[in-house]
């Protein structure tokens, strides 16, 4: 499965992850390859919520690890017809306390 998402970021393209919401991107996706946030990609700022639902992200290679990244606003996935997906998250605020997601 690798070889396939890692020959299209070779090439600039970027590919779509085939189980969006995954966790983790490390040693399952290749830089490059991109998924519709989920509530895994929930943080806090201070005591405020920011739902990963809002954004699309981008596997990325730094520091020596793959990780998720927003790359841009969700309205730039498009999603199959007939798909519906959350427009808020799972937690709220109160999930928050100086930058930490309890």
């Amino acid at each position: 499965m690798l070889k396939p998402l890692l020959a299209l970021a070779s090439l600039g393209m970027a590919a779509t992850a085939l189980t969006a919401g995954a966790a983790t991107a490390a040693g399952l996706f290749t830089p490059g390859t991109r998924q519709p946030g989920t509530d895994y990609n929930d943080y806090c700022s201070g005591d405020l919520l920011q739902p990963g639902v809002h954004d699309t992200f981008e596997a990325v290679t730094e520091g020596g690890g793959t990780y998720w990244k927003s790359v841009g606003p969700i309205t730039q996935w498009t999603f199959d017809q007939g798909t519906t997906w959350p427009t808020t998250s799972t937690r709220d605020d109160t999930f928050c306390h100086n930058g930490d997601l309890t």
